[in-house]
């Protein structure tokens, strides 16, 4: 694989920053760092750029464990219910009309 070796440390942006950053090593291959010059914008750094796609990326990632954690649980109430639960639009609406269980 051809790659490129880079310091994923920016000195300017060490200086703008009261984040702590730890300087690692990543070998991109030669296509995917030519596609990140391209993409990123002229005064944008190769780490801030490649800093920011990471992050969104990551919150990405979490948002997808969420959902399939929130689908399972949706099944596992449905198979605990027999089904899905009864509509409560109604009750919902009897509630905020002051009439509630307790009437």
């Amino acid at each position: 694989m051809v790659g490129v070796a880079l310091l994923f440390y920016v000195w300017e942006r060490a200086m703008t920053t009261t984040e702590k950053r730890e300087a690692i090593t990543i070998r991109f291959p030669a296509r995917v760092l030519e596609a990140i010059r391209e993409a990123k914008a002229e005064e944008e750094s190769l780490n801030d750029f490649v800093v920011r796609v990471l992050e969104k990326e990551a919150r990405w990632t979490r948002a997808r464990k969420a959902h399939a954690e929130i689908v399972k649980l949706g099944e596992r109430i449905m198979a605990r219910h027999g089904g899905p639960l009864p509509d409560s639009t109604q009750l919902i609406r009897d509630l905020r009309d002051g009439r509630g269980r307790y009437d």
